[in-house]
């Protein structure tokens, strides 16, 4: 696992006793059957033959597309007499250019406000005091993010553990 705070990557693999067959049938139902509900849920896609799935998952909430988003990108395998999700996980493409986004104009501010402030074109610290929390802000937030990523992928993990959990 890639220790970066917002281009990491972490190697997931979910191995249970219960057919492909069935744990793809119980993925299908967990990703349709809980559309509108109001709590935490899983969401994502299945693409690809049924031999060998690929699947991306995240964890849906009636916060979670405002803020970071890890997402899960694998594939579904036979294996021995069960079957195996695996893959990795990492942030969302979205969350990534949110992440960079918000840096990078934060640090913009934070240029243009000192370049204004150096060539004496105002005394008015407005733009470089908003760079300065603009960027702070950001900072804070992909800190956070990075913290508590393990919560979404503990929940991914477990709901992919009960599609090949025998029964």
């Amino acid at each position: 696992m890639s220790d970066s705070f917002i281009f990491w990557r972490q190697p997931l693999r979910v191995a249970g006793p219960s057919a492909p067959g069935a744990a793809l049938a119980r993925l299908r139902e967990r990703l349709e059957g809980r559309r509108f509900s109001v709590g935490p849920r899983l969401a994502g896609s299945i693409a690809g033959p049924e031999a060998a799935p690929a699947v991306r998952l995240w964890r849906k909430g009636p916060l979670a597309a405002a803020g970071d988003v890890i997402e899960f990108r694998g594939a579904l395998r036979a294996e021995g007499g069960g079957s195996a999700f695996e893959g990795s996980a990492a942030y969302s493409v979205g969350t990534k250019v949110q992440f960079v986004g918000l840096l990078a104009m934060g640090a913009l501010l934070l240029l243009a406000g000192a370049a204004r402030e150096l060539e004496g074109l105002t005394r008015d610290a407005g733009m470089l005091g908003l760079g300065v929390i603009v960027a702070g802000v950001a900072a804070l937030w992909i800190f956070a993010s990075h913290r508590a990523r393990g919560d979404q992928i503990r929940f991914i993990e477990q709901q992919l553990e009960s599609c090949v959990a025998e029964g």
